[in-house]
C-alpha cells in the first residue's frame, strides 16, 4: 500500500504524565497565523514565544523533508 503519511507534531506539558495533543502541518500553521495556542493543554501566555519558535522550527523541518 502506498500513500502519503502526514507528519504530526506532539505537544504536551512537561508536568503532565499523559501525552498531550498532536497537530498536523495545517493546524500548526493556523495556530501560528492566529497566535492562538489556547487549545494546547496547560498553555500559559508565557509559553507563547517558546511554542512559536518550536512550531516554526518544526514547519521548517517539514518543508525540507518534502523537497
Amino acid at each position: 500500500m502506498t500513500g502519503k503519511v502526514e507528519s504530526r507534531l506532539a505537544v504536551w506539558h512537561k508536568d503532565l504524565e499523559a501525552q498531550g495533543a498532536s497537530y498536523v502541518v495545517i493546524m500548526t500553521l493556523k495556530m501560528l497565523e492566529l497566535e492562538d495556542y489556547f487549545s494546547i493543554t496547560r498553555y500559559l501566555p508565557h509559553h507563547k514565544r517558546m511554542l512559536h519558535d518550536e512550531f516554526e522550527a518544526w514547519l521548517s523541518e517539514q518543508s525540507s523533508v518534502e523537497i
